[in-house]
């Protein structure tokens, strides 16, 4: 994953105005107003959403490419962007709440990377401090074993998206051609976790944790993702 073509079609290609809308409503149901962290920002359309209700926002995502487009599409607004690692970000502060939408969590590749995670975030939490994020329900396994594709036309440039899993991963793979025909690749793996891993793995860091399905189902059900209201109690 490096977002070095992708970042420059981003929006236009996965921005969903009503996704992030239920986003933002499931951040305001679950947290105060205060400070707050997203990790994998992406491009700042989140963390621009909840600094307009009020939140101060710090954010980080690793691409540098993600980063330069949020600082743009943002530039006069009082968000802090820098570039991090969610697995290895060490920052002064603590806060209230840190986030982690779009799937982000899936990046991590290994139950190790997804436990380095957890503890960064624990660490950086204040006390009773809350940790929300989603995941890829294990369904989206299921979903993608046909694949998916779909193609379309972009700033006059031409791409091809196609999603397809294989045992419990999912790949994205984005060609883009450029008016010489010239074809730019960029492939995101993602790992699908199950819920109860997640749910021990928080747990056993300290975290009291909540799962909703789909935003508002209660639990575990069928459905796209897991999120997750982990609070911090020790």
């Amino acid at each position: 994953m490096s977002y070095e073509i992708l970042s420059k079609y981003y929006d236009e290609l996965l921005y969903d105005e009503n996704a992030y809308n239920m986003w933002r409503n499931f951040v305001n149901q679950h947290i105060d107003k205060g400070e707050l962290l997203e990790m994998a920002c992406g491009s700042g359309s989140l963390s621009y959403l909840l600094s307009q209700d009020g939140y101060q926002v710090d954010a980080f995502d690793k691409s540098i490419q993600m980063i330069q487009e949020a600082k743009t599409k943002y530039k006069d607004d009082k968000i802090h962007f820098f570039c991090d690692d969610m697995r290895t970000f060490q920052l002064s502060k603590k806060y209230k709440a840190i986030l982690c939408f779009c799937d982000s969590i899936n990046y991590c590749q290994n139950i190790e990377e997804l436990k380095e995670v957890i503890r960064q975030v624990y660490m950086h939490l204040e006390d009773n401090g809350t940790f929300l994020f989603d995941v890829h329900s294990i369904d989206r396994l299921k979903e993608f074993e046909s694949g998916y594709h779909e193609c379309g036309n972009l700033q006059d440039v031409d791409y091809e998206w196609e999603i397809e899993s294989e045992g419990d991963r999912l790949f994205q793979n984005f060609k883009f051609y450029d008016r010489k025909n010239q074809e730019f690749f960029e492939q995101h793996i993602q790992r699908v976790f199950s819920a109860e891993c997640i749910r021990m793995l928080l747990e056993k860091e300290g975290f009291s944790v909540i799962i909703y399905t789909d935003f508002e189902k209660e639990g575990v059900q069928e459905g796209e993702k897991y999120f997750f209201v982990a609070e911090r109690k020790r």
